[in-house]
């Protein structure tokens, strides 16, 4: 049996959480080298970002692993990862591409359609019982869909 999953979301999600985390090395790197040369507050902002983007572009992967996990969670997921995505701005966002392909892996989540049978939206709301009666209450003849009265002898059903 196929599983319906978001697979473009995740590919995507995940891509995007590794190029956060390959720029927070980068900048790490960069802030150590900056310390080496003497430059120490340039060196603890580029160590800030670097950390700052590296936990960032970490959230986002386990957000893209939850996403293959639980599908069904894909609205709130998407939601989250398009926010993370906007926030690693202030990490660097994965040399930019990682936003975009963060907010479009967020926003394929979020877009995403599961089957009924998947999602359990039939175990939660179960279909309702008609209103009104199915069967007569003079000759016991069923009702026809959508009629106001019985066809067989013009009673109206009783509530």
């Amino acid at each position: 049996m196929e599983e319906n999953r978001p697979q473009l979301a995740f590919a995507l999600t995940v891509i995007a959480g590794l190029l956060m985390l390959v720029e927070g090395a980068v900048f790490l790197i960069a802030g150590s080298v900056a310390n080496s040369l003497g430059y120490s507050a340039a060196s603890a902002l580029l160590s800030g970002i670097a950390l700052l983007g590296m936990a960032l572009g970490f959230i986002v992967v386990l957000l893209a692993a939850l996403l293959w996990v639980y599908p069904e969670a894909h609205v709130a997921l998407g939601v989250v990862i398009v926010a993370v995505s906007i926030l690693s701005f202030f990490g660097g966002g994965g040399f930019l591409i990682g936003i975009l392909l963060g907010l479009l892996g967020g926003i394929l989540a979020i877009v995403f359609e599961t089957s009924e049978e998947e999602s359990g939206v039939e175990s939660l709301f179960p279909r309702r019982a008609p209103d009104r009666p199915t069967a007569c209450w003079n000759c016991g003849r069923p009702f026809l869909a959508g009629s106001a009265v019985c066809a067989g002898c013009g009673a109206f059903p009783r509530s």
